[in-house]
């Protein structure tokens, strides 16, 4: 429903409660006077003062449009009309202390059937396909019926794209024109990236959008919850919009990463508006990092994929490219990359460059059970002349990993345990995790719950530590026989990985919280449908570990589902 029906049918509601004694509907008024002209031309015998005539009397008036209407003369128009029902539409909201009623775009049912009827009255051939033709308006112009009916009704006169841009340029160009530059800068980023955090938006203005209805705030989120808003950014060659798109980029390059991140990764992703191909570069050495701590892995490899196809990536991101294949389970080609990456670096003389991506070789190795090889790696790390005392500490960290899966926690311990870094230490929170790992294969389930815990106070907010802690907690309730809370643990783990792109760590926790309803149904816990759940997920993990080669993980998985069939 429009404005002017909407508008139409409140007045046909109060008729029919007999609350009118007249209607007044005024198209486009252009002023104040003459609306008071055309009601006392239409009310008032001559010599009968308006306002004495209006008291008492029940009149609705319908100011249909104000786009041509002053707006500062509005309040005293409306004070003198104050005895007189006034509906008022426009296509941005109004400051004015009244009533608001907000109309939001069509959907798209809705809009298919406004097509077919504007159709029906102004086609004397056959009825054509009115949902192709929705469809097309919808996806143009958004849901707003005047902008749809404008489209449509000039179908016939006008090329179809440039009868869009005028469209558009008619019912949001100019409402985009009037705002500050703040907020033309926010309805570019929103357009975007349609739902970003409220943090994301800080530095811009995205009040005025709120009060013109383009924009909503749910929770900690803002939505563009207008398409043509959106199509005007994507389709306008206007100044103003291309000052504004200028400007947006000139911000994301120099305000915080992570604040920004979500706005830099639809630029990338969508590759609009269109960066110098040094600019790209630079982002995506910028943000890329940030995005694998999110957990971004299937979006960067497709930015950096496409970055690849215009110019030859650099080793830096040729690494960080081996570590998002390596995270969704390509791990052949990830090794392929890190070898390559390591060989240019060696033949440069950057060998704390190759340290690092030796560890993150080792890594995929030990994904695949292969303990020696990635020890080997780390070995041949730890021979660089450049190690700085962070990547000596990852390294320890990866090998006391590497030791626990391959079944010797009191050796991991012991590496851990000479490291001897302060409480105050930045890093500490790290080596209290693979501690409490530790622990955990030693079956000593208190003390690998305290290092967990206490790690889980100060260490970073990124998905994989969290969950990586989670998953310690999960396992020591369930090594203690506290089933229910462990479920907690080992489920949210579950849940925030099928957030990410990591087949491998989700395979794992499946097959972890399948492992554990396993024992809740065998103990006959109050768990509804354990076995079917558990029978669930061990099928999905099974799938992704014979894909991705997991042969350790995939050993404990198929031995659950002998245990899950057997009892």
């Amino acid at each position: 429903m429009g404005k002017s029906a909407f508008a139409a049918a409140l007045l046909r509601r109060w008729i029919e409660a007999d609350r009118l004694d007249a209607v007044v509907w005024l198209d486009q008024p252009t002023s104040a006077q003459a609306v008071l002209d055309h009601l006392t031309d239409h009310l008032l015998p001559e010599g009968v003062d308006l306002a004495a005539r209006l008291h008492g009397f029940r009149l609705g008036l319908v100011l249909d449009d104000l786009a041509a209407f002053p707006s500062a003369d509005l309040e005293s128009l409306l004070r003198t009309l104050s005895s007189t029902t006034v509906i008022l539409t426009h296509t941005v909201h109004l400051p004015l202390d009244v009533a608001h009623f907000t109309l939001r775009d069509l959907a798209p049912a809705d809009a298919e059937l406004l097509v077919r009827d504007l159709l029906q009255r102004h086609s004397a051939a056959d009825l054509p396909d009115y949902r192709a033709i929705a469809a097309y308006c919808v996806d143009h112009v958004g849901g707003n019926p005047d902008a749809l009916k404008a489209l449509l009704l000039n179908w016939a006169f006008e090329d179809g794209a440039q009868l869009a841009d005028r469209v558009l340029q008619h019912f949001f160009g100019r409402l985009f024109d009037s705002l500050p530059s703040a907020a033309q800068i926010a309805w570019c980023a929103l357009a975007l990236a349609p739902r970003l955090p409220w943090d994301a938006l800080t530095d811009f203005a995205v009040p005025p959008l709120l009060r013109h209805h383009l924009a909503d705030r749910h929770g900690a989120d803002v939505l563009l919850s207008v398409n043509g808003a959106r199509e005007l950014i994507f389709r306008s060659t206007t100044p103003a919009v291309s000052a504004a798109l200028a400007d947006l980029i000139a911000a994301l390059s120099t305000l915080s990463p992570p604040t920004i991140y979500p706005i830099a990764e639809h630029v990338l992703a969508a590759n609009f508006p269109p960066l110098p191909i040094d600019q790209r570069i630079a982002w995506c050495r910028r943000f890329c990092f940030i995005g694998l701590e999110r957990g971004r892995h299937g979006r960067w490899r497709a930015i950096l994929e496409d970055l690849a196809r215009h110019t030859q990536l650099d080793v830096h991101l040729r690494t960080l490219y081996g570590v998002i294949l390596r995270r969704l389970g390509d791990w052949d080609a990830a090794q392929t990359v890190f070898l390559d990456a390591a060989t240019e670096l060696g033949r440069a003389g950057k060998f704390r460059d190759q340290a690092y991506v030796l560890l993150e070789w080792s890594i995929a190795v030990k994904y695949q059970g292969r303990y020696q090889h990635a020890l080997d790696l780390i070995a041949q790390a730890r021979r660089s002349r450049q190690l700085d005392a962070d990547l000596r500490l990852r390294l320890t960290l990866l090998e006391a990993q590497i030791l626990i899966e391959a079944g010797q926690g009191s050796r991991a311990l012991q590496l851990l345990d000479a490291l001897q870094l302060d409480s105050l230490h930045p890093d500490v929170s790290r080596v209290l995790m693979v501690q409490g790992e530790a622990y955990l294969a030693l079956g000593d389930y208190a003390a690998s719950r305290r290092h967990a815990e206490a790690a889980l106070v100060t260490a970073s907010r990124d998905l994989l530590t969290q969950v990586s802690l989670y998953t310690t907690i999960g396992r020591t309730y369930e090594g203690e026989g506290q089933l229910l809370v462990a479920e907690s643990y080992l489920a949210r783990v579950v849940s925030l990985l099928e957030q990410a792109d990591d087949p491998y760590a989700l395979a794992r926790a499946q097959t972890n919280l399948a492992a554990l309803l396993i024992k809740m149904r065998d103990q006959g816990l109050p768990r509804d449908h354990a076995a079917a759940d558990a029978r669930q997920l061990l099928t999905a993990a099974e799938t992704t570990q014979t894909r991705l080669g997991d042969q350790v993980g995939l050993m404990t998985t198929r031995h659950n589902r002998s245990i899950l069939h057997n009892t």
